[in-house]
């Protein structure tokens, strides 16, 4: 096996020219905006999706299967909540 030596020097580009010089920002900039668009999309959906959807979802299927589970064991005096019986508040 022939022994590696260094690698072949890399070509740098050519210099820009003035109107080059000028679009590379505005390509950059856009790069930059078609990068973060899909990630600010996915933040909001995600948030949406798991921040309101799932915890609605998830107290209306509680409450429509395990009413009395999902209200708690909650004990009553003179029609106001005082304790849980679950935690040996009573």
């Amino acid at each position: 096996m022939p022994a590696a030596g260094p690698p072949p020097p890399r070509k740098r580009p050519p210099p820009q020219t003035a109107p080059e010089a000028e679009a590379a920002p505005e390509r950059a900039s856009r790069t930059l905006l078609r990068q973060l668009r899909p990630a600010i999309v996915l933040t909001l959906a995600l948030t949406l999706l798991l921040g309101i959807v799932y915890p609605l979802l998830t107290t209306v299927v509680a409450q429509g299967l395990f009413p009395s589970q999902a209200n708690g064991s909650l004990v009553y005096q003179n029609g106001k909540p005082v304790a849980s019986r679950l935690i040996g508040q009573y």
